[in-house]
């Protein structure tokens, strides 16, 4: 008796440890590693500090910023003891329970990912010597995030200790509400402060922080009551994968309303990003806010598919012309486009663009295409236009049509063994990407990253046609998307087969577009670390390259599985660091030490989390690109 009561104890201290495995290498990867790189930044800038003898403008601001990021590390420190208290503690309160959602809550991607990349990001701003112009703006982004990673972790731990089983759907609404509730508090809470040591009434992180409220209080609408064959939107995301979502949409939109607002009350105010960054993030931002309206006013107005996609394009071009004004669009550009009489009938000239009725917005994406962009290879300058690059892109795309026909043939015929064909062809599309993304992305980042926001806005058009007509008598084209779709789904969006949503194929584009444009954000330019001149192509290499062979010799040769349940394998992890490693190499980068340490954190991160990899690894990869990138400016 005693024997089996030892060995039961055994056995179950073996499952315990098997089951917190995966998450503990999560934390590390996601919090751990990154706020370790983060103190180690903070604590030499403040022994920097007290070394400089000239105390000029750029020192005074140093200072003043100093406690600034210590308290927020400090917030950041909390907020990962107790994400990591709460997966312990989970472990052990679902032993035995089945949990209805097999990818859990996310919660260590939901409270750490985005305050951490933002945070890294600004610290790179101040190595770089970036704090004076951009100490406002990168500080709001850190301050509001933490808030809500706080508060995400808090209501998680909270519910966990007082609820009996924190295993159901309806637990996980109700973490939300009270996130969001915690979240203001803390909230209302940084604005007192900031009142009582500044006099700011209402800053821009609180604006920030109101918008992420208000899209966590939308998501917590979700109507438990509905019939399980009914899919709603929310079902395609884990709370945490929404906390990152929500979060970088509170960005997006706020500060395009902040910049609105300053320029239209300040006529000399400055802008920090240039034209065509500001028209993606319109555009971006018109197409979330008429997807918003279609969902509300569909069941108001009736609209079906065609009026739903007309509201769409038709606020995205609102969006679009709102941000464009004349002096946008050169005489040289429309002049030709218009013949010579209609322009002289209505009187137009360079400064009255808008008395002519073609859109500012295809008048300028025309100019934008017509510049010639240069670059150097070799020592020899070449000369190329922008429709060069759509002529490539079309090539390529052309050229896969036939290979995507053959795939989709080849996984309807794979019976029993069509999941590890879907995993093969899902990685080809990716390996697509890779070829699409990779040269432009090195000849010209303008234009790529304004395609990126291009391509994420069609892909949410054509997930609105998919989602409205399903169930519906549609067309030809319409069927076919969905028949499409469905041929490539996996688990994260198994809800697409019953017309629910499916976010793996724009979470691709958003992986990929993410770290080009941070990286512009921070002015990643060829300064000497090629650390920092790696950050564009993070979202390439760790989806792109090394996501692709890691799955692809996962499902071909994988035999040892990581503990904890987990689908992934060892060979197919070891494959995808041995393809990044060899990626870098060729690609010229002799810093093995950094790379392997770099790439190994990426492995273990897509290896242990259960949440959507195409934002979890560009998103984590960032951070760590940029903590690196810190450091090695400043031993220099």
């Amino acid at each position: 008796m005693h024997y089996n009561t030892k060995v039961a104890r055994i056995m179950s201290r073996n499952n315990y440890i098997a089951k917190i495995s995966m998450p503990l290498i999560e934390w590390v990867c996601v919090a751990a590693t990154p706020l370790f790189l983060c103190n180690n930044i903070v604590r030499r800038r403040a022994e920097e500090l007290q070394d400089i003898m000239f105390h000029d403008d750029n020192f005074l601001v140093q200072k003043k910023l100093q406690p600034i990021l210590q308290s927020t590390l400090i917030t950041l420190v909390v907020t990962a003891l107790l994400s990591l208290m709460s997966i312990s503690s989970s472990s052990l309160t679902n032993k035995g329970k089945r949990n209805q959602n097999l990818r859990g809550e996310g919660i260590v991607v939901g409270s750490h990912l985005i305050p951490i990349m933002y945070y890294a990001l600004y610290l790179l701003y101040c190595q770089k010597g970036d704090s004076i112009q951009y100490s406002n703006s990168g500080l709001q982004h850190v301050t509001y995030s933490s808030c809500g990673g706080l508060a995400f972790v808090i209501s998680h731990f909270w519910l966990q200790r007082n609820a009996n089983e924190y295993v159901t759907s309806e637990n996980s609404r109700a973490m939300v509400k009270l996130c969001w509730k915690v979240y203001l508090a803390l909230l209302l809470s940084h604005q007192v402060f900031s009142m009582i040591d500044d006099g700011t009434f209402l800053d821009d992180g609180t604006v920030f922080g109101l918008l992420h409220i208000l899209m966590i209080v939308v998501y917590s609408t979700a109507n438990s009551k509905t019939r399980r064959d009914e899919n709603q939107w929310q079902d395609a995301f884990t709370c945490g994968e929404w906390m990152v979502v929500s979060n970088l949409t509170a960005s997006l939109i706020g500060d395009f309303i902040l910049h609105r607002s300053y320029s239209f009350l300040y006529d000399d105010y400055p802008d920090q990003f240039p034209a065509y960054a500001r028209v993606a993030q319109a555009g971006l931002v018109g197409c979330f806010v008429g997807v918003v309206y279609c969902q509300a006013t569909s069941r108001i107005f009736h609209q079906g598919v065609i009026g739903s996609l007309a509201g769409v394009i038709g606020i995205v071009i609102g969006f679009l012309e709102m941000t464009l004004t004349p002096s946008s669009i050169s005489q040289k550009v429309w002049i030709p486009l218009i013949p010579r009489r209609f322009v002289e009938m209505m009187g137009s000239t360079s400064q009255e663009v808008w008395l002519i009725p073609i859109p500012r917005s295809i008048l300028w994406l025309l100019q934008f295409l017509s510049n010639e962009v240069t670059m150097e290879v070799g020592g020899s300058v070449m000369h190329f236009h922008r429709y060069e690059i759509l002529g490539y892109w079309s090539f390529v795309l052309i050229a896969s049509i036939p290979l995507t026909v053959k795939v989709c043939k080849w996984v309807e015929a794979g019976g029993s063994l069509s999941w590890r064909r879907v995993v093969t062809a899902r990685k080809l599309f990716h390996l697509v990407a890779v070829i699409l993304f990779t040269p432009i992305t090195w000849i010209d980042s303008e234009m790529m990253a304004l395609s990126y926001a291009i391509a994420t806005t069609l892909l949410m058009i054509l997930e609105i046609i998919r989602c409205y007509s399903f169930g519906q008598e549609s067309g030809n084209m319409t069927l076919s998307l969905n028949a499409f779709y469905a041929i490539f789904l996996d688990e994260k969006d198994s809800l697409a087969a019953n017309g629910g949503l499916t976010i793996t194929h724009i979470t691709l584009i958003v992986g990929c577009a993410m770290p080009l444009v941070l990286s512009q954000i921070v002015n990643a330019t060829d300064d000497g670390s090629f650390i920092l001149r790696l950050l564009p192509y993070v979202g390439v290499i760790v989806l792109g390259i090394g996501d692709s062979a890691g799955a692809v010799a996962g499902v071909t040769f994988g035999r040892h599985q990581w503990p904890g349940g987990s689908s992934r394998t060892l060979e197919g992890s070891l494959s995808m660091f041995i393809s990044m490693l060899t990626a870098l190499c060729l690609a010229g980068f002799d810093d093995l030490f950094t790379a392997g340490t770099f790439l190994a954190i990426m492995t273990l991160l897509e290896a242990s989390t259960t949440q959507i990899d195409n934002l979890c690894l560009p998103l984590g990869g960032t951070s760590l690109v940029a903590l690196l990138a810190a450091i090695d400016v400043s031993n220099r």
